[in-house]
């Protein structure tokens, strides 16, 4: 697996807002193979609903979301044709900005419950900073992209590392979320595992220098 693009600081940026909204898809995706029926999921989707208990329901919904986010994440830096990463950018932003923003101006507000930690949040307080920011920072990266001549950085043990690191911890959070009451202790720390997982996602997927080339710069 080749990266065709360095990493910097707009990417890096960019990835950390779909992060963001991957939580959103992360933690009831996850949620629902770990804790099996007891944890009921529902979201929304330009008007149209979705919601399980376990794999039970739309999980089909969130497996879609999962690869999604999956094959944005991967063409960050490893796809070659750069259009397909904008086109992909493009369908992140509508279909995660857009609906909140039609949630909240089209259906009187709407909101994100995290109900394991007691969290209740208007998107509206979202939408707005997160949805200009992503727009400016898609803009800059295509014309960085445009001066930035393309790269060939390997896969390598770095990211396997990260990768090994952020995703290490899913027994722990397995047996966390199956054991205890709902809501309880264990699952709030369950939650919480696995929400800093979600932002640390985007870690293992950037490529990374092999040591030979520092070795002689």
């Amino acid at each position: 697996m080749i990266a065709y693009r360095k990493s910097t600081k707009l990417k890096t940026f960019f990835a950390f807002l779909v992060s963001i909204t991957f939580m959103m898809i992360w933690l009831p995706f996850l949620r629902s193979l770990l804790d099996g029926d007891s944890y009921l999921w529902g979201t929304v989707l330009y008007g149209f609903s979705y919601s399980g208990a376990g794999l039970e329901g739309d999980f089909w919904y969130l497996i879609l979301q999962f690869l999604f986010f999956g094959t944005l994440f991967y063409s960050f830096f490893w796809v070659k044709k750069r259009l397909w990463f904008y086109g992909l950018c493009t369908a992140w932003f509508f279909l995660t900005i857009g609906n909140y923003a039609y949630q909240v101006f089209m259906m009187d507000d709407a909101m994100f419950h995290g109900d394991t930690l007691g969290v209740h949040v208007s998107l509206f307080w979202f939408v707005i900073p997160i949805g200009l920011a992503s727009v400016i920072v898609l803009l800059l990266m295509i014309r960085e992209d445009m001066n930035s001549e393309e790269v060939f950085i390997p896969w390598g043990p770095k990211n396997l590392k990260y990768m090994l690191l952020i995703l290490g911890p899913l027994p722990v959070q397995a047996l966390l979320l199956a054991t205890g009451e709902p809501h309880g202790f264990t699952d709030q720390i369950g939650v919480v595992i696995s929400i800093v997982q979600s932002y640390l996602v985007p870690i293992f997927f950037r490529p990374f220098q092999p040591e030979t080339e520092f070795a002689q710069a």
